[in-house]
């Protein structure tokens, strides 16, 4: 663990997109963080075009939309987490999991998040929200908390994303443990959809920050 606190900053999609040095920082971080491989980690495979695209290219036509919060120790990033605002019925194809990006399935999400919240609900999907190992313990959730309460928030009424249910994921137990349901899954997949009302999530998460360490 480092000797320098963690502190979160914030950042729109174009002061990182509009930046080449901290465009690859961030390429560089998403790996880090999702192609790690062990207990509970993502273990995906994305190379760093491939992790520069996710990140920015495809949220090119909803980049008014995107807001980061950024974990640092010291001057080194340490982990990060994304929020697109939108509506039930904008959410985009390139959010879809991997293997389900065709309309079909994103009918299917965006039917199920209207049924779930109501059409006009003003929804801050996490699109990525992980830190590095080594700093995991007590900032993830502060960063989840920040990013929820930063700018560009205000107005939003739930919060929701995808994470993995498969045995030994930890992000599942961690958003159920504040609140959020499980709305839906993908078919023949780990993929599962949760969601609760952001003014939950918040004062959920400042109970569990405020609670004494295990």
């Amino acid at each position: 663990m480092s000797a320098h606190p963690l502190v979160n900053t914030f950042a729109s999609f174009d002061d990182l997109a509009g930046d080449r040095r901290l465009r690859k920082e961030m390429s560089g971080l998403y790996r880090a963080i999702f192609n790690a491989r062990g207990s509970g980690e993502w273990g995906l495979r994305h190379t760093a075009e491939q992790a520069e695209r996710h990140l920015f290219e495809d949220r090119k036509p909803y980049r008014c939309r995107v807001r980061f919060a950024i974990s640092r120790s010291g001057r080194r990033a340490a982990g990060f987490a994304t929020a697109v605002r939108l509506q039930p019925d904008a959410f985009p194809a390139t959010e879809l999991p991997q293997g389900f990006r065709d309309w079909i399935s994103l009918e299917f999400v965006r039917i199920d998040l209207a049924k779930a919240f109501g059409s006009e609900a003003q929804l801050a999907y996490v699109a990525e929200f992980g830190v590095l190992k080594r700093f995991r313990k007590g900032a993830s959730l502060g960063l989840l908390r920040d990013l929820l309460t930063g700018p560009g928030m205000r107005g939003v009424t739930h919060v929701c994303g995808w994470t993995r249910g498969d045995p030994g994921m930890r992000a599942l137990p961690r958003f159920l443990s504040i609140g959020a349901r499980e709305l839906f899954s993908m078919n023949d997949s780990h993929m599962v959809f949760v969601g609760m009302e952001l003014k939950n999530a918040v004062a959920n998460i400042a109970t569990a920050l405020a609670a004494p360490a295990r």
